[in-house]
Formats: C-alpha cells, structure tokens, sequence
C-alpha cells in the first residue's frame, strides 16, 4: 500500500489487471476468482465496495463488448 500512494494510479492499475484477466479467463470464472481478493485491497486505499463493484463490472463489460466486436 505504501507504494501506491493515489487512488487513481490504484484504479489504473487495476483496470490493466482486470484486462488482463478478462482476456485470459470468461467473465463469470474471473469474478469468482479475482474480485474476493481485490475488494479488501481496495477497502485498505478507502473504496468504497459499491465503487469497486461498478468498475469491475464496467470494466469487464467493455471487454465482453469487445470481444462480441471481434
């Protein structure tokens, strides 16, 4: 936590692994796996679960999209 000081760089971050993921595993296998161990480690930058939730989702969507596109 300490080398991430702003909860941005944290979202970005985030966002690039969630990506990276959703490429690699289906989306429904990905939220059973990945999100438990993500949600406390937002809690401890200070998100909010709910705002966690809506850009896992948000994000994961966008990749669904993109893969439908292609």
């Amino acid at each position: 936590m300490h080398a991430i000081r702003p909860k941005g760089l944290f979202l970005l971050g985030l966002n690039v692994v969630l990506l990276w993921v959703g490429g690699l595993i289906e989306i429904y296998a990905a939220i059973v796996v990945v999100v438990p161990p993500l949600v406390p480690v937002g809690i401890a930058f200070g998100i909010d679960p709910c705002i966690s939730e809506l850009f896992f989702s948000q994000t994961w969507n966008w990749d669904f999209l993109r893969r439908l596109r292609a």
